[in-house]
This record gives C-alpha cells, sequence and structure tokens, in this order.
C-alpha cells in the first residue's frame, strides 16, 4: 500500500481484512509530496504477537536507514518516529496466520512550505507532536497555521495533560490552547 497524503492515517486492518498467511510480508510506503523534508510517526495501536513491523526512512527496506523494530513486541508503543529521509518504508511479516494490527499517524514536514493550514486530528492516550521546520533548521512561514485536535480515544471522562517540552516562538507567532471543541 502507498500513501501519498500530507498528513493520514495508516491503519493495517484497512490492507489486510484477514491475517497474512504464515511467511506473507506486506509493505506500506508513505511517501507524501516531493517536497516533504520529513515526516513524523506516532503509533497509537499496536496488537503484535507473533509477527514482525520494521519501519524504515526513505522508500525502501535498509538496514542503514532502520528507524524501530518489533519482533512480537505486543502492544507495547514506540516513541514518535521521525523519519528525515522524504518518507517512510514498512514491511510487515506474520510467520502464521495469527491476526495483528497497528495504526500510524502520520505528518510530512516540506522545506518549501507555501502558507495555508494543516490539520491533524489525534485521538489516543499518547502522542507528540512538532511544529515543522526546514532542513537548515528554519521555522516555517508565517502565513503557516498548524491545528491539532487532541483527545483520548473512546474515554469520556479522561483527563489531558499537555506537556511543552520546547518552545520557541518568533516574532509574531502566536499558540492558542482550547479546551473542548473549536470550530473552524
Amino acid at each position: 500500500a502507498e500513501l501519498t497524503d500530507d498528513y493520514g492515517t495508516l491503519d493495517s486492518s484497512v490492507f489486510m481484512s484477514q491475517p497474512l498467511e504464515g511467511g506473507e510480508e506486506c509493505q506500506f510506503k508513505i511517501e507524501p509530496s516531493e517536497m516533504t523534508s520529513s515526516v513524523l510517526l506516532i503509533f497509537d495501536e499496536l496488537s503484535i504477537i507473533t509477527a514482525e513491523l520494521f519501519v524504515y526512512q526513505g522508500n525502501s527496506a535498509s538496514s542503514d536507514n532502520l528507524l524501530w523494530s518489533c519482533t512480537r513486541c505486543d502492544s507495547v508503543l514506540p516513541p514518535p518516529l521521525l523519519s528525515e529521509e522524504g518518507g517512510a518504508y514498512m514491511t510487515f511479516r506474520s510467520p502464521n496466520s495469527e491476526f495483528s494490527n497497528f495504526r500510524i499517524h502520520y505528518l510530512s514536514y516540506s522545506d518549501n512550505l507555501n502558507g495555508g493550514r494543516r490539520s491533524l486530528s489525534m485521538l489516543m492516550s499518547l502522542g507528540w507532536l512538532a511544529l515543522p521546520r526546514t532542513a537548515n533548521g528554519k521555522h516555517p512561514p508565517k502565513n503557516l497555521e498548524m491545528k491539532w485536535t487532541i483527545g483520548p480515544l473512546d474515554c469520556d471522562d479522561c483527563q489531558l495533560t499537555l506537556m511543552l517540552e520546547e518552545l520557541a516562538l518568533a516574532s509574531g507567532d502566536e499558540m492558542r490552547v482550547y479546551e473542548g471543541t473549536i470550530e473552524d
């Protein structure tokens, strides 16, 4: 399967409605526009009892580009992964016919951001967000608006904690945090 949107969700159950036969392999490629400089991957679901999942930077499987691997890792989520090679490539292998599943949210960043609005909904219990930066470390253009909707999955009575690891706002930048749903 190949995903070319600038942001979205890769849900393995959409592409693998039935378990793979023993020894079969499935490949997933996240390759947004040619202007993409990096792709942020955030797992929010993982159930791999006997299978293997490998995540690589770029558009092919190479041991030099391995970002993360999981062999029988059950439901232990990895930290957010940042591919700085313009895309991500994943291979999923199953030694037997047992059902496995994973869901990844992804967001691409470009060196040539031309403004506009990007939105990402994250319905999960743990996540990580990063503002886009160009390859030379510069901030995005002033006319870019990033909007994140964050909330725990299937939880009406949960509290959300927002922690800022690093925040550097330039002149004219602003950050707003709202509780509840904000209409556009």
